[in-house]
């Protein structure tokens, strides 16, 4: 008895964040290094009375991007490994979509690859924008399956080319390799479910067939050509979506004020986080009190008003941020919630809205995220007045 549809889907989705969590592994290993080796480096320098301010700057600035990449890089991946259907569809840049693909499965055709001897070359081409309407995180699938096949099709290397075109009545998406090709025989069973090649086992024979799927699914075509020893390419057709809408209103930069002063009570079971969370808000004029459990949380709503929370999600023995979310909506439904987390970028914000969170904002995030994430509280909050 075959997998249902579903199954096959989660199947997949596993195999391939296997292979893409083995290499994440490495270059977080290589940002935690960097991060570990200039802080330790400015206390020593800070220590000794030797670091001058503009050495200071520069070793900061370095950790701090090594810290953001890092939390890009899970960002990207949790938000692959989210099986779910989005409900509606949203308008994609495809060109954006593509960059971003080619950056989560780096670890692959880039590092993997280089490592095991064979370079591979991946470039995007796209000279303007490009929107379609569809879901976004089937199409993630559908171009991290096509650049997985085309790094198998390079065993000593080669090119992958992403081109995306603006045709008159189509989005035209073009996948392209290098590689040893496909003959005939080949290329007219490859969508078939549980059909594959891989030369070293690790294929289920469903990446194609899903394909097939995601882009009928979005209205779409998709044909192959292939030359045995010439590469091969894959085409994809969408429908073009209209305009992009013009956006309502500008994010907070960092240092930009946020309006008034609210009343944020911060709530995370590491101390460290807790009073790092309390500085920056601080900073902005907004009067802050921390606490380190959902328990003293909810002991202070009942004796003080609070305009938003923000909590983590795991808040060590006790009620976690989900269910402090559910108490806080109950006993006080005016006061906003914010769950800050390192799993934010795998939580559906539909969800997240039906479990009483406001905003959800992963960890690691840039101050402006967390200053945007207030105006937009506020702005809610005085449209429902």
């Amino acid at each position: 008895m075959r997998p249902s549809a579903n199954e096959t889907d989660k199947t997949e989705t596993l195999r391939i964040v296997g292979q893409l969590a083995s290499g994440l592994a490495h270059d977080l290993n290589q940002s935690l290094g960097l991060i570990a080796g200039y802080s330790e480096l400015c206390l020593s320098r800070l220590d000794d009375g030797q670091l001058e301010p503009d050495e200071l700057r520069r070793h900061l600035e370095l950790v701090h991007r090594a810290a953001i990449g890092s939390g890009a890089m899970l960002t990207r991946l949790l938000r692959f490994a989210r099986t779910e259907l989005e409900p509606a569809r949203e308008q994609i840049d495809m060109r954006e979509l593509l960059t971003d693909v080619a950056e989560l499965t780096a670890v692959r055709w880039r590092d993997a690859a280089q490592a095991e001897g064979r370079p591979i070359y991946l470039h995007v081409e796209a000279d303007e924008a490009a929107l379609i309407l569809g879901w976004r995180a089937s199409l993630q699938h559908v171009f991290t399956n096509l650049i997985f096949n085309a790094i198998e099709a390079l065993p000593r290397g080669g090119a992958i080319t992403l081109r995306v075109c603006r045709l008159s009545d189509a989005v035209e998406v073009q996948v392209i390799d290098s590689g040893i090709g496909m003959p005939p025989e080949v290329q007219e069973r490859i969508f078939e479910p549980f059909f594959t090649t891989s030369r070293n086992g690790a294929g289920t024979g469903l990446g194609l067939a899903q394909i097939w799927r995601a882009v009928e699914l979005h209205g779409g075509s998709i044909d192959v050509t292939s030359t045995p020893g010439a590469g091969t390419s894959f085409v994809l057709r969408f429908p073009p979506a209209g305009p992009t809408p013009v956006s309502a209103a500008p994010a907070a930069e960092a240092g930009q004020p946020t309006g008034r002063p609210l009343h944020l009570l911060v709530v995370d079971d590491q101390p460290s986080l807790a009073r790092l969370g309390a500085t920056v808000l601080a900073q902005d004029g907004h009067q802050v009190v921390t606490v380190y459990s959902a328990e003293e949380a909810l002991t202070h709503l009942a004796r003080e008003r609070v305009d938003v929370v923000l909590s983590d999600l795991g808040l060590g023995v006790g009620m976690n941020g989900w269910a402090l979310a559910a108490q806080v909506k109950e006993q006080c439904p005016a006061t906003a919630f914010v769950l800050v987390t390192g799993w934010g970028a795998g939580i559906d914000p539909q969800a997240a809205r039906a479990a009483g969170v406001d905003a959800v904002i992963a960890k690691p995030y840039r101050l402006a995220t967390l200053r945007q994430a207030l105006v937009s509280i506020r702005g809610s909050a005085k449209r429902q007045r």
